[in-house]
């Protein structure tokens, strides 16, 4: 059985579609924050990167909740959209 269709059974399945978007940027965001860290002469704890990662984190996901980043037409859930 694959994974869409499992998830095609579920009435509401955007978290788990979410999850893999979240999960890569929080990824990217973390290895920004290690590389900026490094380039500054700093040490790279997992602590360390996870305390300069806090705002951008923050950032980037209040600002993808309230423009719609993780929504049905955020992940292209509804395909092209396009006018004739």
């Amino acid at each position: 059985m694959s994974l869409w269709k499992g998830l095609s059974n579920l009435k509401n399945p955007v978290p788990l579609l979410v999850f893999p978007n979240g999960g890569g940027d929080v990824l990217a965001l973390l290895l920004f924050s290690a590389i900026g860290r490094y380039n500054h002469g700093l040490l790279i704890f997992v602590t360390d990167t996870l305390l300069t990662n806090d705002p951008f984190l923050a950032g980037w996901f209040l600002s993808a909740y309230f423009l719609g980043g993780y929504s049905e037409d955020g992940r292209g859930a509804n395909g092209l959209l396009t006018t004739p």
